[in-house]
């Protein structure tokens, strides 16, 4: 599956993602933008997931909270980030290395998202 990793990206670097794969209006708009609250939104069938991670800084005893916007589609998955944090590389080699199903004709694919710890959460995505 394809996968698409977009930092800072300008709006015409964005567009032309969004026109390539069909993404909506609304979903690149928000990405573009930034500072989204986590939500969960579909359009059409594509799945739009703002997550807020956190990581912990122990010198400076502080959290930050990053944020990530994802477009999932049944063909790919683009990356939209406007900082550094969170690093997404493991995710991205556990799409590399395990076929997730997001293509299937399986109406209800099991989604794994990786984590720091071994141990690997799996999300039923229902439609």
């Amino acid at each position: 599956m394809p996968g698409i990793g977009l930092m800072d990206p300008d709006p015409e670097g964005l567009a032309s993602a969004a026109a390539r794969f069909d993404l909506h209006l609304l979903e690149v708009e928000d990405a573009y933008k930034g500072y989204q609250p986590a939500k969960l939104e579909r359009y059409g069938d594509t799945m739009f997931v703002v997550p807020r991670p956190a990581s912990h800084d122990d010198r400076r005893e502080s959290v930050h909270f990053g944020e990530v916007h994802l477009s999932v589609g049944p063909q790919i998955v683009i990356t939209v980030r406007h900082d550094a944090v969170p690093d997404l590389s493991a995710g991205r080699d556990a799409l590399e290395a395990e076929p997730l199903g997001l293509g299937s004709p399986d109406p209800h694919p099991q989604v794994l998202i990786p984590s720091p710890s071994p141990v690997r959460h799996g999300a039923r995505v229902s439609g």
